[in-house]
């Protein structure tokens, strides 16, 4: 019974804490990946933006 409790009191809340770690780092890497996603499309539109402002009427995308 004592090693058992130990095992409850030491064991499982550093489980837990290792799982919401993982859980921590995994759900900051997803929202550094979205907003890597939405910085390179509104710099893809800003791009393409440019082009138009510098190429000639008849290059000119619509």
């Amino acid at each position: 019974t004592v090693v058992c409790i130990i095992t409850c009191v030491v064991i499982l809340p550093v489980s837990y804490g290792i799982t919401f770690l993982i859980i921590g780092v995994l759900e900051l890497l997803v929202m550094i990946y979205f907003w890597l996603v939405v910085f390179s499309f509104f710099q893809q539109l800003r791009e393409n933006d440019q082009m138009n402002i510098n190429s000639p009427a008849e290059m000119k995308r619509l």
